[in-house]
């Protein structure tokens, strides 16, 4: 159940905490008070739209807060599984800044409004007399059956949408192929055309990148030799000692002489007869390169028509031997479904048909629960009805048949009459405002039997209600609250005095702005509030009279 709400900065208000009871919640307030501004606030913090708007004059950031207390263990479970950390109590906040996206958390973990949603769905449920019109939807009237089918119903539907998705890939696959095989004999021709072009250039990896380093050193080899040459000459020419072997061995034999009266240049010495002996290695290598290099023209164009070919085949099939070996693996498969189209389409059609055989028996399935709850939903639904004081009213759930689909086989409609002698006409054509907020009222009545949300609130369903039915509905509200706690904003007195706890929203001006505040109302206090929704603003003895009757009444004698 909701045990506090915490409101900061938010359109109107300041700063209220309201502490909610067991039992029944009476919200009053006269019109523009605020009472729908609780109502925004609550669903904005379970996961409703935040718009920055929502943000009280002058402030940077609004503020909203949910303290719940529960024992259902599979709301409970349903937290962990997002590794939050529960016991009996749960958290929710949100604020909302001008600068920056809101941002929620749940028992102090940052959330997204996917999980946040997913958490509160189970915690409470508002309901407003325009979300009556929800349930003129006939796919929400399907949603609404299929919930009191139960949970084995439910899981029955998620098998059938998983194999209608099966169904749907299959036949793709079957059209695709049929699509692509009609000129079937060209395509084949085509494809093992590539594929034999492949095959004969016995692609290996040396192809993707050495063979055009190769290509390039056979091609400039005249200058390789050339540089080689001059590299040698360089290092030991015999010409006046003018290399650069002899002249590191000339500074050597300088280097020895200093050596003799000074042995700080025996390091130095060494280093330069390791530069020596290191110029003699590279000397030696460049001449081994130069004895085995040369210029061979069956080499150079063997390679240059080599990579003719290859570049031929990267233009055609891929940027390099990976991709090119894809596109050999897809057209082999290819190939092979128009070498096999007959066999393949065959088995492809064999699946699907068994799967139509097994969506078909589970639709039926579906199809005879649905039927079988909707009976009993008539009943009950008549029942309610008629408790509610539409006495006339009559409840019929049409199901027909229609083309299988993710939802089944069956086209469902509620179909209702409020009168005698009327016809059943569909639920969307029929109740007016106040009939509309009883048969939600009596569907909520039923649902509360099945689901397992705490939290009820009802924002004014009671418009269009009064006289002797204010109390029908009055008595029908308190009586889910005695499964499960009900927060229900109210203009009427008879269902005011019904209520276990009463808060009083209104308005005051502080300094030059008006602001919304919230007081929990006692004895005489409940009193007046009560006298003057019978009244009006003037309240008199008669009016005081008749409110500590209605009080009298529903509280065992107290007023």
């Amino acid at each position: 159940m909701l045990l506090e709400l915490k409101i900061q900065n938010f359109a109107i208000i300041d700063d209220v905490t309201i502490e909610f009871t067991e039992g029944m919640n009476i919200l009053t307030g006269e019109t523009g008070s605020g009472k729908s501004i609780i109502i925004d606030a609550l669903s904005t913090v379970l996961g409703g739209k935040a718009y920055k708007e929502m943000i009280k004059s002058g402030a940077d950031s609004a503020f909203v807060e949910a303290v719940f207390c529960t024992s259902n263990d599979y709301i409970k479970n349903k937290i962990r599984e997002f590794g939050i950390e529960i016991e009996d109590l749960i958290v929710i906040s949100r604020i909302i800044k001008s600068d920056r996206p809101s941002i929620s958390r749940v028992n102090g973990k940052a959330v997204t409004l996917n999980v946040l949603n997913e958490i509160t769905e189970s915690l409470i449920d508002i309901f407003a007399q325009e979300e009556s019109q929800s349930l003129m939807n006939t796919k929400n009237q399907l949603r609404l059956l299929d919930f009191l089918c139960g949970k084995d119903h439910l899981e029955n539907l998620n098998y059938l949408r998983d194999i209608i998705d099966e169904i749907s890939e299959i036949s793709k696959k079957i059209k695709d192929l049929k699509d692509k095989s009609s000129n079937r004999e060209r395509e084949i021709d085509i494809l093992k055309y590539q594929l034999d072009e492949i095959d004969s250039a016995n692609l290996t990896p040396y192809d993707d990148e050495e063979l055009e380093q190769d290509y390039k050193k056979q091609n400039n080899m005249s200058e390789i030799i050339n540089h080689l040459n001059l590299a040698v000459e360089y290092l030991n020419s015999d010409y006046e000692n003018n290399n650069a072997i002899g002249i590191v061995d000339s500074c050597i034999g300088e280097i020895v002489n200093i050596s003799k009266y000074d042995q700080e240049y025996e390091e130095t010495l060494s280093e330069l007869e390791d530069i020596k002996y290191r110029l003699q290695d590279i000397s030696s290598y460049l001449n081994r390169k130069l004895s085995t290099e040369e210029v061979d023209e069956e080499n150079l164009r063997f390679l240059e028509n080599r990579l003719d070919l290859v570049n031929s085949l990267k233009k055609k099939y891929g940027n390099n031997l990976e991709l090119i070996d894809k596109f050999y693996d897809d057209t082999k498969t290819r190939l092979e479904q128009l070498e096999n189209l007959e066999e393949i389409l065959s088995n492809l059609k064999n699946s699907e048909e068994s799967l139509y055989k097994e969506a078909y028996k589970i639709a039926e399935k579906i199809s005879n629960k649905r039927k079988e709850i909707s009976k009993e939903l008539e009943i009950k639904l008549k029942s309610e009805m008629r408790d509610l004081n539409i006495k006339n009213a009559d409840f019929m759930i049409k199901i027909k048949d229609q083309k299988l689909n993710k939802d089944g086989i069956d086209d469902v409609e509620f179909f209702i009459k409020t009168n005698l002698g009327m016809e059943f006409l569909s639920l969307s054509k029929t109740a007016s405002g106040g009939e509309m907020s009883r048969i939600m009222l009596a569907f909520k009545s039923i649902i509360s039997n099945y689901d397992e949300i705490e939290t009820l609130i009802f924002d004014e369903i009671d418009t269009g209600v009064s006289g002797f039915t204010a109390n029908i509905v009055g008595n029908k509200i308190k009586e889910l609250s005695t499964k499960r706690q009900v927060i229900a904003i109210s203009h009427l007195p008879q269902i005011v005095a019904l209520g276990d706890s009463h808060f009083k929203i209104y308005k005051e001006e502080i300094g030059d702005k008006t602001v919304s505040n919230i007081i929990k109302l006692e004895n005489d206090e409940r009193v007046d509030e009560i006298a003057r929704l019978i009244g009006g603003q003037i309240i008199t003895d008669n009016t005081i009279k008749a409110a500590k009757e209605m009080l009298k009444g529903e509280n065992n004698g107290k007023y």
